[in-house]
């Protein structure tokens, strides 16, 4: 189940850690034991292709409880240190042991500016 408006605020060029917990459509933690990826990825907007800051599992992204459905996400002072200061969309992707991917996490990143 995607948790939507997740939404975030980090000053430009700082480092940040995001805790990610996946649920079940009951509410319940999701187990990503068997999981074969995750991809957290911020883009301008939803529709745009490109992304600007994508971490994936091993590569940004790391296990804190698999069976507990939580994961976290580094992002590193020089991922945003050339960012123009404005609203960035994020999303975070989990493809399971059966190879379907879902969505588990939508919202904006609120970038501000810093000297």
């Amino acid at each position: 189940m995607a948790e939507v408006n997740q939404d975030f605020e980090m000053f430009r060029g700082d480092d940040a850690t995001l805790v990610i917990s996946v649920k079940n459509a009951d509410g319940s933690p999701k187990n990503l034991t068997g999981s074969t990826a995750i991809r957290w990825a911020m883009s301008r907007s939803p529709s745009d292709d490109v992304a600007l800051i994508s971490k994936t599992l091993g590569s940004g992204v790391s296990y804190i409880d698999q069976i507990g459905g939580v994961f976290q996400v580094q992002i590193a002072a020089a991922d945003t240190e050339d960012l123009s200061p404005r609203s960035y969309y994020h999303e975070a992707e989990v493809t399971d042991a059966s190879n379907r991917k879902s969505t588990v996490l939508i919202g904006t990143v609120a970038i501000k500016p810093s000297l």
